[in-house]
């Protein structure tokens, strides 16, 4: 939900997560959460003495008064299913932790990675045997890594979405997911879909050192939790 301009680079934004948490996020930090009730048409927010009255119109909400349309982040349309520009963008992408970069974090929980599946996966009425288009996973970095029997490391407190609207192409890649406690997750990105069967290539030892392998291959924004982390790189990475 949209709030005034607080003079940020972006408008702050209200999002109230299914476990009862909300956050206030100006696009440039990520506030503590606070707690909310919502009981006989008033929401309880802590810190706030008095109730504010709240009431369904649709999709849209009025609060104390106000009116506000469901927020779109940064002006996407995650009703979409579907892929362009023939490529084959199947990959798993993580942040580059080796070089120190933070990756996006809610509480004791990072992002471990963004799996892309292949082509076929995205395409309207997709099969199951297709697999899934699009998985998004944060581990509880408090948790000790254990190896699995190919040798990647894993945890098992994690959250993972799967997204239900997506669109994919050459230089682009949004996508909306879900999950029962954390609630919306949106990712608005540009995305070099060019390059991923190249680099996949030399990972392999199949040919020289791919032109701008050191660089990501997605970059974007990411809300998550009503947190919003802005310019998140992801590198292809390759699990055994």
């Amino acid at each position: 939900m949209p709030a005034p301009d607080s003079g940020a680079r972006r408008n702050d934004l209200y999002t109230f997560n299914p476990d009862s948490t909300y956050v206030i996020s100006d696009g440039s930090s990520n506030a503590h959460p606070g707690t909310w009730v919502l009981t006989n048409a008033k929401l309880f927010l802590d810190g706030r003495p008095d109730p504010v009255p709240l009431e369904f119109t649709g999709a849209n909400i009025e609060l104390a008064g106000i009116r506000h349309e469901r927020y779109v982040f940064n002006g996407e349309d995650y009703t979409v299913r579907g892929i362009l520009g023939g490529i084959e963008p199947g990959g798993v992408f993580m942040p580059n932790q080796q070089e120190g970069d933070a990756a996006p974090k809610v509480g004791d929980y990072a992002l471990r990675y963004v799996v892309l599946g292949q082509a076929d996966s995205f395409r309207p009425g997709a099969s199951a045997d297709a697999g899934v288009p699009v998985c998004v996973e944060f581990w509880n970095e408090t948790e000790a890594i254990k190896p699995d029997e190919a040798g990647n490391g894993y945890r098992d407190d994690v959250v993972a979405f799967e997204a239900t609207e997506y669109e994919v192409g050459p230089d682009l890649l949004i996508f909306h997911g879900y999950h029962p406690d954390w609630g919306d997750m949106y990712f608005s990105a540009q995305f070099d879909g060019r390059r991923v069967a190249t680099q996949t290539s030399y990972a392999l030892g199949s040919g020289p050192r791919p032109p701008n392998a050191d660089r990501p291959i997605i970059v974007g924004d990411m809300l998550v939790k009503g947190h919003i982390f802005r310019d998140v790189a992801l590198f292809l990475a390759f699990l055994h």
